[in-house]
This record gives C-alpha cells, sequence and structure tokens, in this order.
C-alpha cells in the first residue's frame, strides 16, 4: 500500500496474499474513496496524498469545510459524498490532474485485527522509520497496534505537515524543464517533492528538491506518469549530473536522489534541465 502498489490492481504474489487474507476475513475491501476511513479530522489533516490546500495540515480550514457541509463526528453516506466532492472540486481548482485524482480515489483495505485501514497502517509504520523511531514501528506491526508508534506518527506528520506547506510558489523556481526548492528538510524532502509534483506544480515537470545541511546537499526528485510518459527517468538524470558535480546518485525512473557539495547546486540544476531536455528529444 506504502509503495503504490495497488495501483491498478493487486497483481501476481500481492494477489494472493490479498485474495487469502480476504476470504479468511483479516481484510475487509471496502468501497473506492478519496480518504481513508477512520476519524475524519485526523485523516483529512494529515491527508499527503492528496495534498489538498487549505485542509492538508489546517486545523482551521478543516473545520471550516465541515461546517460547511454541515458534517459532524458520524456523517452519513450522502455527506460523505458531498466531502468527496467538494475535496475533488478543490484538488481541481489548485491544478491537480484527473489521472492524479484519479489514482487517490482507491479502493480501501480494512484490517480488523488493526482497526484501521491499511493505508494508516502504513503510514504509521513510515513515519516511525522516517523519525528514527524503527523499532516502534516494528513492534506496531507485530503486536497488532502500538500507542508509542501512533504517537510517533502524528509527530512526524506534525513535522511534515509544517514542511510541506513551507513550499510555497515563491520558494519554488521553474526552469524551461524541472522545477526545484532548496529548503528541503532531512527525511521529509522528498515528501516535499512529491506534493510539489503531483499535487501543486506543473505535472509534466519533474520536481528536485534540496536539503543543505553544511557543505553537503542530499537531494529528492519526483516526477508524474506524465512526465514520465515523455521519456523523461530521473534515475539517469540524478546518477549523471550528480556524479558531473562530484556527488552521487541514482534511485527509479519516478523517484529518484543522490548527494552533491552544495555549492554546485547551480550547476546541478543546470545540467539537469538540459538532460531532462534532451530525455524529452530522444
Amino acid at each position: 500500500i506504502g509503495d503504490k502498489q495497488p495501483i491498478g490492481g493487486f497483481k501476481g504474489v500481492n494477489k494472493g496474499i490479498v485474495d487469502e487474507a480476504v476470504f479468511d476475513g483479516r481484510i475487509i475491501v471496502k468501497e473506492r474513496s478519496l480518504i481513508p476511513p477512520g476519524d475524519l479530522r485526523i485523516q483529512l489533516y494529515e491527508s499527503i496524498d492528496p495534498f489538498i490546500k487549505g485542509v492538508s495540515g489546517d486545523k482551521e480550514g478543516i473545520e471550516a469545510l465541515l461546517e460547511s457541509l454541515g458534517i459532524d463526528d458520524e456523517p452519513d453516506g450522502e455527506r460523505m459524498e458531498a466531502l468527496e466532492s467538494k475535496l475533488i472540486q478543490m484538488l481541481k481548482i489548485q491544478g491537480t490532474s484527473e489521472p492524479i485524482i484519479d489514482e487517490c480515489t482507491s479502493i480501501r483495505y480494512y484490517l480488523p485485527s488493526f482497526g484501521m485501514d491499511a493505508e494508516r497502517m502504513s503510514t504509521i509504520a513510515d513515519s516511525c522509520g522516517r523519525s528514527g523511531k524503527e523499532l516502534y514501528g516494528i513492534g506496531f506491526c507485530m503486536d497488532h497496534g502500538n500507542p508509542d508508534a501512533e504517537r510517533a506518527c502524528s509527530e512526524q506528520m506534525e513535522r511534515t505537515m509544517v514542511c510541506a506547506r513551507s513550499v510555497t510558489p515563491e520558494s519554488v523556481v521553474t526552469m524551461g524543464n524541472l522545477q526545484y526548492f532548496t529548503n528541503g528538510v532531512h527525511g521529509i524532502t522528498g515528501t516535499m517533492a512529491n506534493i510539489q509534483s503531483k499535487y501543486l506544480g506543473i505535472p509534466t515537470l519533474p520536481v528536485i528538491g534540496f536539503c543543505i545541511e553544511g557543505d553537503m546537499a542530499d537531494i529528492s526528485s519526483r516526477c508524474t506518469n506524465l512526465a514520465l510518459s515523455l521519456g523523461i527517468n530521473m534515475a539517469t538524470v540524478m546518477k549523471e549530473c550528480s556524479r558531473s558535480v562530484g556527488g552521487n546518485g541514482g534511485g527509479h525512473a519516478n523517484a529518484a536522489g543522490g548527494r552533491i557539495p552544495a555549492d554546485r547546486i547551480d550547476e546541478f540544476v543546470h545540467l539537469a534541465d538540459r538532460m531532462i531536455f534532451e530525455q524529452k528529444m530522444l
């Protein structure tokens, strides 16, 4: 779930595992929805995929939205439909493409033994890892829940939301073939780049985020499926451009990273801009 492997439907070994668990009642398959089931305010506040301006990380915005739709703690089906329609409208207004919205509106897999949706479980485990509390995440998975892990998740999500909201139009530089920002934060830069790439930026342009620590800069890059369809491969860009400026890099076509001397960021982005242009021309 956390690796987005269900997109297009589970396949191969994944499908076999899910089918067996559904048969045994360990997974309950629920209808497609934009927001996972669970505490509505928590799910809206911590929503990263999708990231919705005025909702994600915005408690006042959430309350205003719910009040406008007459939603209290336990909305009925009709009000939930109205909420989803409103959220989709907000995503479209902020520039999110239809394919990405459709990707986020996914079938939900509820885990009775954990009392939560699989995406929520994934978020908790991932947050423990990103905050350096891996043992909490392992304990959470083995013991079917752990309050320490959930607290670690809440703290990490709070940090993530603050960082995500710091990626503003003023902090993002748009070049001919890419977008980049230099105010990344250790462990969160990739998430910031993903949000900009899919939900706030120009979907055809890859996003590169730099986290500067001393003399070095860690790099995280992301691009949408639309950008991939144009021939862009960020793994190649990260590997070759990082090496050209005295660093190293690599990864996947749509999500890659690297590490370079901080004083060579400008040189790096110009090399990357040129290489992305050349990839699209092939």
